[in-house]
């Protein structure tokens, strides 16, 4: 008796499927520790709160902003952890492009970062059980509501986004504020999203060079908008050194001018 393939799914649904796969194991990584794991699980819930934007069919609105409210909850539960992965990984860098001095005089703040980062990561691991259940259920709100119907009106939703990152970055040139900016961010990171899930349906095709160039301008906005982030933690571990000072006077520069600041005050100076 010869078997027949099992049929796929449709490829809107096929996609809704590895898109919840996908954050699902990156949450239950979380349990392991493992170094990258609090990324994946924000990027995961970037990723499906596009593909929630971009897939979602006529009448689900409520549905679509519910499942929406708690992947940012997730992802709000995880960005203690995030903030100082994020402050670790802008001193590992100063300490990496230092003179040894230097890099020793770094030493101290480093692993009481280091001792910092492992503590978030277990909280986060801990706090997120609660959202990540309340999570599963919206999304299958959702996924009910829209009865097979997804993507049915993705070229209006894909240009909703683009129209936000539009306005984002008009403001951003008009106010020259890091609350602009970090607007801007995150609409930017809606619309890459879903600009790459619209490429794997195959309803939107992208280049090589037009994927590079969406990640280069994300890392852009990125490299600025960590060092804000990454300044205040910086100055938490090193509180009462002249590092502290500088790192929280650092907070509204981007990483290279942080790591320059930073790498400058502790170059080792002559005795007079």
């Amino acid at each position: 008796m010869v078997r027949r393939p099992t049929p796929r799914p449709p490829v809107p649904l096929a996609a809704w499927t590895d898109a919840e796969a996908a954050l699902q194991h990156a949450v239950g990584t979380l349990q392991t520790g493992g170094e990258e794991a609090v990324h994946d699980a924000r990027v995961a819930t970037r990723r499906l709160e596009a593909l929630v934007e971009l897939l979602r069919p006529r009448g689900t609105r409520r549905q679509a902003r519910a499942a929406q409210r708690r992947l940012r909850e997730l992802r709000r539960t995880l960005g203690g952890a995030r903030d100082a992965e994020v402050a670790l990984g802008v001193l590992t860098r100063l300490a990496r492009e230092s003179q040894p001095r230097v890099t020793l005089r770094l030493a101290p703040a480093r692993a009481a970062l280091q001792r910092k980062v492992r503590a978030a990561r277990h909280a986060a691991a801990a706090g997120c059980t609660g959202p990540a259940q309340r999570l599963t259920r919206a999304l299958a709100r959702f996924a009910t509501a829209s009865q097979g119907r997804l993507g049915e009106r993705w070229p209006r939703r894909l240009a909703g986004l683009a129209e936000q990152v539009t306005r984002a970055a008009q403001r951003a040139a008009h106010h020259r504020d890091l609350a602009a900016l970090h607007r801007l961010r995150i609409r930017f990171k809606r619309l890459r999203y879903a600009l790459e899930a619209a490429h794997t349906l195959g309803w939107r095709p992208l280049s090589d060079d037009d994927l590079h160039a969406l990640r280069t301008v994300q890392d852009a906005l990125g490299r600025t908008l960590d060092a804000q982030a990454a300044a205040p933690i910086l100055a938490e571990v090193a509180r009462g050194t002249p590092l502290a000072r500088l790192a929280a006077a650092s907070a509204r520069r981007d990483t290279a001018a942080l790591a320059t600041a930073v790498a400058q005050w502790l170059k080792p100076r002559r005795r007079p």
